[in-house]
């Protein structure tokens, strides 16, 4: 498989099939592979802020006994502009993996090519790859297959893209709500692709007999725009996700959010902790796949 996963794109249906049902079997069994990693060094590059990813990142490789350090941007000659391709050629000599959080999707693929060791994605502007690798495992849980409807609803981010490229290799249906404003370049160009995304702007036609809706922030980290903030704030109240929504789509309809979440923005609290939600299973989830994706990397 893949050695580096920048992109969805870059892994296979059998390989993302492959990834969920090792994560399944380490979910049950969380001491396999407790020594895999043990002569293993991993950076954690993280130019963004992050909670669950990290956590979750650096808890997976010391349960299989591997040793991480973490670099934010200001500890960092990327405060600098030092040029990846430079960091790239030495970091490679020094640690085994690089995990990356980056501002500019490009960054990452800069480092591929110059770096002779697997670069994962843990975000970046465009894609955040591990995440959806994850949320697909707990779709997959619930459904055991795929043949589903994915409603994704609100700013079209790198979650979005992620998502949307997973639904053409696995073969989910999804569909998007979001103003046209905000509809985001990158979902263009994955148009111009041959991947065809129909956006509504109305959000009851976006979730019929829909299986999962999947929401995020309104303003993705790093990517917050000049503009006045009150109306992009209106822009998006027909975009939450509400109690009386959920009549729209199926009965059994299962709510996911990448998290942080924003109580009573992308989501009424109410409904982020019903029983439709699934929001804190794919957050316990993420360290199963990670702990996959990392062994899967290396064959294990």
């Amino acid at each position: 498989m893949a050695k580096s996963i920048i992109s969805v794109s870059d892994l296979n249906k059998q390989e993302i099939f492959d990834m969920i049902n090792l994560a399944g079997i380490l979910k049950k069994d969380k001491n396999l592979y407790g020594d895999a990693l043990s002569k293993k060094i991993f950076l954690l590059l993280f130019e963004k802020q992050s909670t669950r990813t990290r956590v979750s990142f650096e808890s997976a490789i010391k349960q299989m006994n591997g040793k991480t350090i973490f670099l934010g941007r200001n500890e960092s000659q990327l405060s600098r502009n030092e040029r990846i391709e430079d960091m790239a050629r030495v970091l490679d000599k020094y640690v085994d993996c690089v995990i990356a959080r980056v501002y500019k999707h490009d960054d990452l693929l800069k480092f591929k090519n110059f770096a002779d060791i697997p670069i994962i994605n843990a975000l970046s502007d465009l894609e955040h790859p591990v995440q959806i690798l994850s949320d697909l495992f707990t779709m997959f849980e619930i459904k055991k297959n795929f043949d589903f409807k994915l409603t994704y609803v609100g700013d079209c981010n790198n979650v979005t893209n992620s998502l949307i490229l997973a639904s053409k290799i696995m073969g989910f249906e999804i569909s998007l709500a979001s103003p046209k404003k905000y509809e985001g370049e990158y979902i263009k160009n994955l148009n111009k692709t041959g991947i065809k995304n129909v956006v509504f702007e109305n959000i009851t036609d976006a979730v019929k007999d829909a299986d999962f809706i999947y929401t995020d922030v309104w303003t993705s980290m790093g990517q917050e725009v000049k503009e006045d903030e009150n109306e992009r704030l209106k822009t998006f109240e027909k975009f939450r996700i509400t109690k009386k929504l959920l009549n729209f789509a199926k009965k059994d309809v299962r709510i996911m959010h990448c998290m942080p979440i924003h109580y009573g923005m992308e989501i009424e609290e109410d409904v982020a902790n019903s029983g439709h939600s699934i929001i804190f299973a794919q957050a316990e989830n993420k360290i199963y796949m990670e702990k996959a994706v990392l062994a899967k990397i290396w064959d294990f």
